[in-house]
């Protein structure tokens, strides 16, 4: 819930049809209210009171949604088709909130990524049209002139994609340096809990009685096991929220190095931009473009993100940068894209070497019966240490964070590398393929401006459509987060 949006689940509470009106209304209330207080308990743990994301995850929590429900009498009217009873169960209400979830809500986040997906298609496309357009129509000369240039900037961006790679490098480095004292830490904080649990045990004398002895043990173990799984779960979830917290900033700074990358691709492009040469009644490409899209020509790339000032483009983020905290676990369920860390894949991680494995069998037989209180509490303590300590030794939480780090790091790098690559790749197979036209002294027919020209009416009608759906689904989000946000005020 932490790493997402309480509003996105649905909590049931079947406990209509059992009390009167009122009181069905005052638990669902209190549930509510229960759950409020602890998801904002949780997130001051985790992320500190004062932290800036603490004061940001504050303004946009969502409302947690909690349903009363008649359950039985739900599964007889519908059995029965019986629409007074199904109403009357209040199941009507959840349905109809699960289905807003999983369609406007969830569906809306899988149609942006659909349409960003062809806007970045269908500009390619046309990119590439546009290329090959203007450089067949250029003397060879010219061409191979802007050629070379082009070849060395495609080189350039390659070389400032790689220095970028090095700062993210020196980024997750600068995360797991942050995490050492926590990390160094993490043992020492799980023996304190063990022995906190059994000092403020109450044992009464006759729990030492041979008899007693091992219900009274087994009831101190299960309560260990319980303080150490909550204590390792929380420090994961504070190791877990420096990450996320790191790869958000990394992913801001990296919004420079795209408004950049697409700067340097156009400039390629406009190396061969001979527009000025092509007549008006020629029905240019860029013409084509023009009326299709309502921009100024082919030039702009990705012209539907940067009309609506989307960001965020080479890392698939979809619904942008800035909504990048909100709505990444969303997207990377349904698009697969960038990959962070969710609290539970690092407390797996914990507990496999903690919680799972502490038994506490060592032998009961030791703990004599007529021995002091004082004397069993502290023999305890010696046995929960020594098998802690051989937990410490055969599990090294501390390489497990290391990798989670570095793995999530790398990640936005391949990330970038492969969104940067489809484009310069497909660039330079473009003017590659031209250069060996231009040698064998090939100019464009008429016949080919007129199938050129066919794909870019084809193409340009598709983003055209896309970009409405992407300006539609994109208010309907804003529309949704501001009905979220007046909610939860």
């Amino acid at each position: 819930m932490l790493s997402s949006d309480v509003g996105r689940i649905i909590f049931i509470v079947n406990c209509f049809g059992t009390f009167s009106k009122e009181d069905e209304d005052r638990i669902v209330d209190t549930v509510r209210s229960r759950i409020e207080k602890y998801v904002m308990d949780k997130a001051k743990k985790v992320m500190g009171e004062d932290s800036k994301e603490f004061q940001v995850y504050q303004r946009k929590i969502g409302k947690p949604k909690v349903i009363g429900v008649y359950a039985k009498k739900a599964l007889v009217a519908k059995m029965n088709g019986d629409t007074k009873a199904l109403e009357e169960s209040n199941f009507l209400q959840f349905e109809s909130v699960l289905e807003n979830m999983l369609t406007k809500e969830r569906g809306t986040i899988s149609l942006q990524i659909l349409a960003n997906k062809i806007i970045n298609s269908g500009t390619e496309v046309l990119n590439s049209v546009s290329l090959r357009k203007n450089a067949l129509m250029m003397e060879n000369d010219e061409f191979m002139v802007r050629y070379k240039s082009a070849i060395e900037e495609i080189e350039e961006i390659r070389n400032k994609k790689r220095a970028e790679f090095v700062k993210i490098n020196d980024a997750a480095n600068t995360v797991y340096d942050g995490l050492r004292p926590l990390l160094e830490d993490y043992w020492t904080q799980i023996e304190a809990c063990a022995m906190q649990v059994i000092d403020l045990y109450q044992i009464d004398p006759n729990d030492l009685k041979k008899d007693r002895l091992k219900v009274v043990h087994g009831k101190i173990i299960d309560r260990i096991r319980e303080n150490i799984e909550t204590r390792a779960q929380l420090i994961c979830e504070q190791i877990q929220n420096s990450i996320n917290v790191a790869l958000s900033d990394e992913a801001e700074r990296l919004q420079s190095f795209e408004d950049e990358f697409f700067r340097n691709v156009e400039k390629i492009q406009q190396m061969f931009d001979i527009s000025e040469r092509v007549s008006k009644s020629g029905g240019g490409v860029d013409q084509v473009i023009g009326s299709a899209i309502g921009a100024s020509g082919i030039g702009a790339l990705f012209i539907g993100f940067r009309e609506a000032v989307i960001k965020g483009a080479l890392l698939g983020f979809g619904t942008g940068a800035t909504s990048f905290w909100a709505t990444c676990f969303a997207a990377n369920a349904i698009a697969g894209g960038l990959a962070l860390l969710s609290p539970i894949t690092l407390c797996i991680v914990a507990f496999a070497g903690l919680a799972s494995t502490f038994t506490g069998k060592f032998a009961v037989d030791k703990f004599l019966a007529n021995e002091k209180i004082e004397k069993y509490k502290s023999d305890f303590k010696t046995q929960v240490r020594k098998q802690l300590h051989e937990m410490k030794l055969s599990t090294d939480f501390s390489e497990s964070v290391r990798k989670q780090v570095f793995t999530a790091f790398e990640t936005l790098k391949d990330k970038i590398e492969r969104e940067t690559e489809i484009i310069l790749k497909d660039t330079q197979k473009t003017l590659n393929n031209l250069n060996q036209l231009k040698q064998e002294k090939k100019m464009v027919s008429e016949k080919e401006k007129e199938r050129l020209q066919g794909i870019v009416a084809h193409t340009s009608s598709i983003l055209s459509d896309a970009y409405i759906l992407h300006k539609a689904l994109a208010a309907e989000s804003g529309n949704a987060a501001e009905a979220d946000q007046e909610a939860a005020q």
